[in-house]
């Protein structure tokens, strides 16, 4: 077989894995770049280089959807031995990033997206660029540090608009959104997500539209309006099915329980909880444990939620997370308060308040001097007063950006917003 013909039918075969890539046919996306790859092997000139690193991508993209990050780590070896262009060993260094975060490895995630920008910028690789400060954005976003997330962000958004990636872009307003929703500017958050849908939908990426609607879901769910997050949840459980991302599965049995749908919804959090252990991704363990042990409050079951939390705190540490730590100490103040320990309670509340303080946490600071308020208003009335007033400020901040009226209302009428804002001064 000629050179030119070899790198033609790897082409026809790259494309094939695209296009099973998009449709979740993980099996067929491997398929196809492993074959693809044994015939670029030895081919020499630019279109074949291309080529080569196209497949390598896909591949390790394909692995993390899977959630085997051991099989991703070594195509990602493989391809660093193999690829020729700068493109190459940028695009390496960025999935090398992805997979070290997605383990809870954020150390080593930086590490690599630093040596990944680094080689974009003295190659002036645009693309490249906007692509790591997006993942350094995811990164800082995992550990808690939301204003940083939110303008790397940004800063990526408007390289990739520069180059016309539109794959890129949608990530982008992914990342943009989870910033947005972390410090509790949900609208801003459902129009990026919106955006990155319509951008999704146009390429044909099922996979990632499922995400996006599971992120969309869970952002009408923070504004009370679940019939909308049921309906998120659902269709992006549909999209991938037997290949539902751990948060997906957390998500719609989040959304069930609160419909009184509580067995569905076990069901569904016990299965995010042991595929995430199985792929080892300690962010969706530590997702799903906080779930779990909110759902154990809610039925009495302290013991439980205690040893969860427990859990999801030691995780936190490990991983060095302000986010899960916030959630962790959250609902260790909350099973204190129900065991009738208030000076724990005030105590795990108080460290608590201070974390969410740190990371911007916008709807953890209003959830938290809202529970203060109950706390205090029978033996510290003045005090509870201050605290009702700080989670008044944050509700309020959170209605002012919503701009569809009855997502407003919802968010207003809703039992926990209602009871701090109703309360007369």
């Amino acid at each position: 077989m000629t050179d030119d013909l070899s790198s033609k039918n790897a082409a026809v075969l790259v494309n094939r894995a695209t296009s099973a890539y998009n449709a979740s046919n993980f099996d067929q996306t491997i398929e196809h770049c492993r074959a693809a790859l044994i015939l670029l092997g030895g081919l020499d000139d630019e279109t074949a280089h291309a080529l080569l690193d196209e497949a390598y991508e896909r591949l390790t993209m394909t692995y993390q959807r899977l959630g085997d990050f051991a099989a991703a780590r070594r195509v990602i070896d493989e391809w660093r031995e193999r690829t020729y262009r700068v493109e190459g060993h940028v695009q390496n260094a960025i999935q090398e990033s992805r997979v070290y975060s997605y383990i809870g490895h954020y150390d080593e995630a930086q590490k690599s997206i630093e040596n990944a920008l680094t080689m974009a910028e003295t190659a002036d690789y645009r693309s490249g660029i906007g692509m790591a400060k997006r993942i350094q954005a995811d990164i800082q976003w995992k550990m808690g540090y939301t204003e940083k997330a939110l303008v790397l962000s940004q800063q990526a958004l408007s390289i990739l608009e520069q180059t016309g990636d539109l794959e890129q872009q949608a990530a982008t307003h992914v990342s943009i959104a989870a910033a947005y929703h972390h410090g509790g500017k949900f609208y801003k958050s459902i129009q990026h997500l919106q955006r990155a849908a319509r951008i999704v939908e146009q390429l044909g990426r099922q996979f990632e539209l499922a995400i996006i609607y599971s992120n969309l879901g869970e952002t009408y769910a923070e504004l009370y309006a679940m019939n909308k997050a049921l309906e998120a949840h659902q269709k992006a459980i549909l999209l991938v099915g037997e290949h539902a991302h751990p948060d997906l599965l957390r998500n719609l049995g989040v959304d069930l329980i609160s419909v009184d749908r509580r067995d569905e919804g076990l069901a569904y959090l016990h299965r995010a909880l042991q595929r995430a252990r199985e792929t080892n991704n300690p962010d969706m363990i530590a997702q799903a444990l906080f779930s779990l042990a909110e759902n154990d409050l809610q039925i009495g079951k302290l013991d439980q939620a205690q040893e969860r939390s427990d859990e999801l705190l030691q995780l936190a540490t490990r991983l060095d997370s302000l986010r899960h730590r916030v959630r962790a100490l959250m609902l260790l103040g909350e099973i204190a308060r129900q065991r009738g320990d208030q000076t724990t309670a005030r105590a795990h509340f108080h460290d608590c308040s201070m974390l969410a303080q740190q990371s911007d946490d916008h709807q953890a600071i209003w959830q938290i001097h809202a529970i203060l308020y109950e706390l205090m208003r029978e033996t510290l009335p003045k005090m509870a007063d201050v605290h009702r007033r700080i989670a008044a400020e944050m509700m309020n901040h959170i209605l002012n950006g919503i701009e569809d009226p009855e997502l407003s209302q919802t968010f207003r009428s809703a039992e926990p917003v209602r009871v701090v804002l109703e309360k007369k001064t």
